[in-house]
């Protein structure tokens, strides 16, 4: 608990240091999902049909879960470039607490942190749009799923960060990738094959589906998708300790724990 309130208390300087870069980020997200609707709208009426209420809500669940989950998976690496490139990653790697245990502890604040952020994001934009956001105890279960299945890439990529240095291109074009792949915005439900590959092998693709399908349908929750999805979120999540493991044991061995 001490350890955690430690970082917890190095996050919050962190966040006093850099708040205009979080809030401006905040506000940028929250200005381009309503111009993305117009637009939706648009293109729509081309068709002779229209982006109405219940469409909008669908790729609002699907834009906040894109939110949370890819800044969280970008920031892992990101804690472990930052550290060496101050020249630092080398002492908290031999402190007398583990550093595995160091980036588990700073990835639930970084969780706690943009859960908050995410839900003042999804505050504004409801409000805006006049959306309601329904938050049930099917959909935490699926949100935390979707979370520690974030977390087994953002280990992956913080493996890769403590061997490359630089990892943060990468993660940043996946992240800007998956808001297309998963169906953040549009459902990609009715793409047959195409769907289903990617719900099977892109993280986020098949919880967004799960948590529109509770929404549409409130108190209806399909055992065997929320199975299926717990099942890719473990596997997800050994593959990227794994990663992150075979990593660290390597830079230990090379002596690649100093700066750029």
């Amino acid at each position: 608990m001490v350890l955690f309130l430690n970082e917890a208390q190095r996050f919050a300087a962190l966040w006093r240091s850099y708040r205009w870069s979080t809030i401006s980020s905040v506000v940028v997200h929250a200005v381009i999902f309503p111009v993305l609707m117009l637009l939706f709208d648009g293109l729509a009426s081309l068709h002779g049909s229209s982006y109405g209420a219940v469409r909008q809500l669908q790729s609002l669940i699907g834009f906040l879960v894109w939110y949370l989950c890819m800044k969280l998976m970008v920031a892992m690496p990101t804690m472990v470039e930052e550290e060496s490139v101050l020249g630092t990653l080398e002492n908290v790697v031999l402190t007398a607490v583990a550093f595995e245990k160091t980036l588990v502890l700073r990835t639930v604040v970084m969780m706690l942190r943009l859960g908050l952020e995410t839900a003042l994001l999804g505050t504004v934009l409801s409000l805006a749009l006049s959306l309601t956001l329904s938050f049930t105890p099917g959909t935490a279960f699926v949100m935390l799923l979707l979370l520690l299945g974030s977390c087994g890439a953002g280990f992956a990529l913080a493996g890769l960060a403590l061997i490359h240095k630089s990892v943060s291109s990468v993660s940043s074009v996946i992240g800007n990738l998956a808001l297309l792949l998963s169906g953040a915005l549009v459902p990609l439900d009715g793409l047959g094959t195409i769907f289903i590959v990617l719900k099977y092998s892109f993280p986020m693709t098949w919880g967004i589906s799960l948590l529109r399908q509770i929404t549409n349908s409130p108190g209806f929750l399909n055992s065997a998708e929320l199975a299926g999805l717990t099942l890719q979120t473990l596997l997800l999540l050994a593959a990227g300790w794994l990663i992150f493991s075979t990593c660290l044991q390597r830079a230990r061995q090379q002596g690649a724990m100093a700066s750029h």
